[in-house]
């Protein structure tokens, strides 16, 4: 990165750092009225970017509110590189453990310092989307990564089908698959967990990570064997409103019945969608206890078949009534820590 460009992102970060307390629950997103556009009319669209996040050296373009949210970090030695929350409830579903599949792995934003925190686990990454796959192929190299296996199908509820790349958001971290031809030329092929865990002799997935743009269904449709002899112990997945519809609440939606019916605990997972330190504790909600209110917005769960799992001294299960987002602009308390 030049040194201009640097300099440029330094002085947006000491004008938010300098500002942003005004705006605390005032109910106004300086960040995103104002200093993302300001850095969005700053750094190019793709340009690349070599950064050291926390023992690791990681490689992406600037093509996603992820890439963007960190570069904006106010951290001087950010420990992750998004969704702290999740980030840390990773990190105590993977210890000791063999398996672990991350369904759209992107670069790496989350596989990679798994990879590396737990050398004796096998870190499966399924990327279909060639741009995301070459900066996690990247940053396997770079880290020495030889646990990490990168795979190019979509994970579906059917093998060796063609899906085509979507792209509605102008956003590399929102890219979706569809059947339809007529949304992109390129189609990846499609592999279901039941046959990739078959054929790789996998008999227990200890921790599934599904983020697939409204596909997380599909790929767990996919894995119905597995789901039907108890050999996944632990998926973390994303719910978006844009993909489906939660307005009879969360249990009535086709995804957590298929969980519950499975016999697996569901959470909430309260989480920042940026790079920032939270507080140590991890926020789970019970799902009738989830606020859902508000614009299309998307959220990750915890599904596990471990009911001691919210006795963790680093977890605090609450049964009050708040959002899953953390947002501090808001003046509602229910986008604050319980």
């Amino acid at each position: 990165m030049n040194t201009e460009l640097d300099k440029s992102i330094k002085n947006l970060i000491k004008i938010e750092k300098r500002y942003s307390k005004y705006f605390f629950k005032s109910d106004y997103d300086f960040r995103e009225a104002l200093i993302a556009k300001v850095f969005n009319s700053v750094v190019k669209k793709n340009e690349v970017f070599k950064k050291p996040v926390n023992k690791l050296i990681m490689h992406f373009p600037n093509s996603s509110k992820i890439s963007r949210e960190f570069l904006l970090s106010h951290e001087k030695s950010p420990d992750h590189f998004w969704e702290p929350q999740t980030h840390k409830l990773l990190n105590i579903l993977c210890k000791n453990k063999k398996d672990i599949i991350f369904g759209g792995a992107f670069f790496g934003d989350h596989a990679c310092f798994i990879a590396k925190n737990f050398s004796k686990s096998t870190i499966h990454c399924f990327e279909p989307v060639s741009k995301s796959r070459k900066y996690l192929k990247k940053n396997k190299i770079e880290n020495g990564l030889k646990n990490l296996k990168i795979l190019s199908n979509a994970l579906y509820k059917k093998e060796k089908q063609k899906l085509y790349l979507v792209d509605k958001i102008n956003d590399d971290a929102g890219i979706s698959l569809s059947f339809n031809k007529e949304d992109s030329s390129k189609f990846f092929l499609t592999d279901t967990l039941d046959n990739y865990t078959h054929r790789n002799k996998i008999k227990k997935i200890d921790l599934l990570m599904i983020d697939v743009e409204g596909s997380e269904l599909n790929v767990l449709l996919g894995a119905k064997n597995l789901l039907k002899e108890n050999n996944i112990d632990n998926i973390i997945f994303e719910m978006h409103s844009n993909y489906l519809n939660w307005k009879n609440g969360l249990k009535n939606t086709s995804i957590v019945k298929l969980l519950l019916k499975n016999n697996f605990y569901i959470y909430a997972i309260r989480d920042y969608y940026s790079n920032k330190k939270l507080r140590k504790k991890i926020e789970l909600l019970e799902l009738e206890n989830t606020y859902l209110e508000g614009p299309n917005h998307g959220f990750n769960l915890i599904a596990t078949r471990n009911k001691g799992l919210v006795r963790n001294k680093e977890i605090l299960l609450s049964k009050k009534n708040y959002s899953p987002k953390y947002l501090f602009h808001k003046s509602s308390k229910k986008f604050h820590y319980i």
